[in-house]
């Protein structure tokens, strides 16, 4: 029994189909599993995409889960992933392929919709799964061996990966199965799973996208420690999501009335309350938008251009709509990257290289780039056009800035994530300077007292040089990240005296990483 049996019992074809299966390219799929159109869906298709010329992404961000209020970018980042880019380097046998699956975490705060959101992308998905991580395991996401009860064979059983080859996975709790993801590691970037089990040994197809949503681990999102240490989870596994979206419950008095009419109104049943709701979320956004909307649009921020405002209300797209665009999509459309696209996105990954050499030390390596590259296929397949413009690149860009951003806490222009171990600061970083500070402020400690005033603190940054912008600013972010404990007025000690001197004032200096972001805006 080979590998190609996973498939042939949900397709029902013979073992001679399914290895022509495994050898088909992942955007030219078999006859069989071509999704089906009619003449009415394809009017559709056409009418929709020749309406909204320019505005496809907005009208799709709109029909997507409708429920939850909000969240523009992050709902613009899960269809990205829904559409996907495009595989390449599968027909070459010589090459290794490439692959074109975009994968997606969402982090945040409890009650934001992330497990709502995940359902609806994969009720949106042609082929899509929903699994609980509490409830799943590392064989129930990949493949497993079971005994056959009629011929005693062993045989293959596939997982959740498995069995949404060719469409998207969403696996809600993430944070939950930190012990099966050193199994997602290859998966995730190979897209198969190589099971050698009870003597078989086969290679099953997973060439699926991954969209996952965990929970931080002390309950809320602490914006002073890093994104690891807030999900307690691998840097390598990280580095496997090509966008992460934070999402804050952040208290605004306007937004949150806003969103309480909207939750009333849909858990009231009644279709002209939520028409209301939304007519009056709408006009809201008009009235705070600045005049001259029209002509200033061209130069807003990418959120500001997927909202929807008074004026262009209506119905969202119906699901069933939504899902055969994006099969079509998918099938059909299998862009390109045009000069202008390759010499935006080249430029900004060596403005990326070059700023991680003279700012945090941030890694940047070709995965990054190939991340832009597949959701700027993406954006250009979500209009049905083969070529990605100039202009598809630069909204990618855009989207990644901003989730990275939210990631990062204050750290303007981040376009890229921090997953180094905290300890591996270079020297002249912040992290690297936060330790030296505080490593001399530990010793005069062991000397003269844990007490010391501002000015103490000033004089010791001068006899070190430290080479921070903002020395009152440092003192602040040291005592938000808890390693400097304010006392009385112009008064601070160290949260713990060091017992070597040669030892860091404390474990936990690593979180001022993340809350020191903010020094050189």
């Amino acid at each position: 029994m080979d590998a190609v049996s996973i498939l042939n019992q949900r397709a029902a074809n013979d073992m001679s189909k399914g290895a022509d299966q495994l050898s088909q390219p992942m955007d030219h799929l078999p006859a069989h599993q071509a999704t089906s159109f009619t003449l009415r869906d394809l009017h559709f298709i056409i009418k929709f995409a020749q309406e909204y010329r320019g505005q496809q992404l907005k009208q799709l961000v709109h029909a997507l889960c409708p429920a939850i209020y909000g969240h523009e970018l992050v709902k613009a980042g899960v269809l990205l992933s829904l559409f996907g880019g495009v595989r390449k380097g599968s027909e070459d046998q010589a090459s290794a392929p490439v692959r074109g699956d975009i994968h997606c975490l969402l982090v945040g705060d409890p009650g934001i919709g992330k497990s709502q959101l995940l359902k609806a992308a994969a009720s949106a998905a042609p082929r899509g799964l929903y699994v609980c991580g509490p409830s799943s395991s590392s064989a129930g996401l990949t493949a497993s061996v079971i005994r056959d009860p009629v011929s005693g064979a062993f045989a293959l059983e596939a997982g959740a990966l498995v069995l949404a080859d060719r469409g998207v996975c969403c696996v809600d709790e993430f944070d939950k199965i930190t012990a099966e993801h050193q199994t997602l590691l290859g998966p995730l970037e190979q897209q198969e799973v190589n099971v050698a089990k009870a003597g078989l040994v086969a290679s099953l197809p997973a060439r699926t996208s991954l969209l996952a949503a965990a929970n931080p681990a002390g309950g809320q999102y602490n914006r002073a420690k890093t994104l690891m240490q807030n999900l307690k989870m691998s840097a390598a596994m990280l580095s496997r999501f090509d966008i992460i979206f934070v999402l804050l419950d952040q208290p605004d008095q306007r937004r949150d009335e806003r969103l309480s009419e909207h939750v009333m109104a849909m858990h009231s049943g009644r279709g002209d309350r939520v028409k209301r709701a939304c007519q009056g979320s709408l006009q809201a956004r008009s009235a705070v938008s600045i005049p001259g909307l029209d002509s200033a649009k061209e130069h807003s921020t990418l959120e500001e251009r997927l909202k929807m405002y008074s004026d262009e209300a209506q119905d969202p797209l119906p699901m069933q709509l939504l899902q055969k665009y994006i099969a079509y999509a998918r099938q059909f459309c299998h862009p390109v990257l045009s000069d202008d696209a390759k010499q935006i996105l080249k430029e900004h990954y060596c403005q990326l290289r070059q700023d991680s050499l003279t700012n945090e030390g941030t890694p940047v390596t070709a995965r990054q780039l190939e991340s832009l590259i597949r959701m700027s296929e993406a954006r250009a397949r979500l209009e049905l056009v083969q070529v990605v413009t100039a202009q598809h690149a630069q909204e990618v860009i855009e989207l990644s800035q901003e989730a990275a951003r939210d990631v990062q806490g204050a750290a303007a222009g981040a376009s890229c994530l921090d997953f180094r171990v905290p300890g591996g600061a270079r020297a002249g970083s912040k992290q690297a300077e936060a330790r030296r500070f505080l490593s001399a402020l530990g010793r005069r400690a062991a000397q003269s007292g844990n007490s010391f005033s501002v000015h103490q603190l000033f004089d010791l940054s001068d006899h070190l040089q430290l080479k921070v912008p903002d020395m009152r600013l440092f003192i602040d972010q040291l005592n938000d990240a808890g390693e400097l404990l304010k006392k009385g007025p112009q008064t601070y000690a160290l949260q713990s005296v060091p017992t070597h001197v040669s030892q860091p004032a404390s474990s936990q200096i690593s979180n001022y990483s993340a809350a020191s972001q903010s020094v050189n805006n």
